[in-house]
């Protein structure tokens, strides 16, 4: 097994292995593929058995496993997003807000990353960013009844009533079966 081992790790790329697996089948493929495949997914491992967490509302265990994911894999977009919305539901908003950051920083064309942060925004009270990350969000995904809700609520609040109303429309729209666009129409 060492020499199996060491037989795998001294080439310095893919290219190479595999070139010499080709040469020399002394290895068994089945060892190499499972290497190869448990190195490539453990950051997703850890993000899946995260998203059971959340599922699970045991979001500090969530928090845990998004968090090795991280550690795997500093340019996960999904690990950052998802510890975001794990942040979320323990009232960490900034430490939310920062993770959805760093998901946007890794893929600017994240619609829920930007709609999820200017959620963030409502709840602490800077309502011209989250203002900004909803017109962000519906720029990228303009077939989001959430994001039209929540942008018609936050002109509403900021008192721009008529562009409320169209979203609040918009929203309507999109889902006619969801009442709370409706009532907030009303108002």
């Amino acid at each position: 097994m060492k020499k199996i081992m060491s037989q795998l790790f001294q080439f310095v790329s893919l290219n190479q292995f595999i070139l010499n697996l080709h040469l020399n089948l002394s290895l068994p493929l089945l060892l190499i593929s499972s290497l190869f495949i448990s190195c490539a997914t453990l950051s997703d491992q850890y993000i899946s058995d995260g998203l059971v967490k959340y599922d699970e509302k045991n979001y500090k265990e969530a928090e845990e496993q998004f968090l090795k994911a991280i550690a795997e894999d500093s340019t996960s977009e999904q690990a950052y997003y998802n510890l975001g919305r794990t942040h979320s539901q323990l009232t960490e908003y900034r430490s939310a807000v920062e993770d959805f950051s760093r998901a946007i920083e890794l893929n600017p064309e994240n619609s829920e990353a930007y709609l999820n942060r200017a959620i963030i925004y409502i709840e602490l009270g800077e309502k011209q960013k989250s203002l900004s990350d909803l017109n962000s969000s519906l720029e990228l995904n303009n077939q989001n009844y959430t994001a039209f809700f929540n942008r018609g609520y936050l002109k509403s609040e900021l008192g721009d009533h008529d562009e409320a109303l169209l979203d609040y429309n918009e929203a309507i729209n999109l889902n006619p079966n969801e009442p709370k666009a409706y009532v907030n129409r009303a108002m």
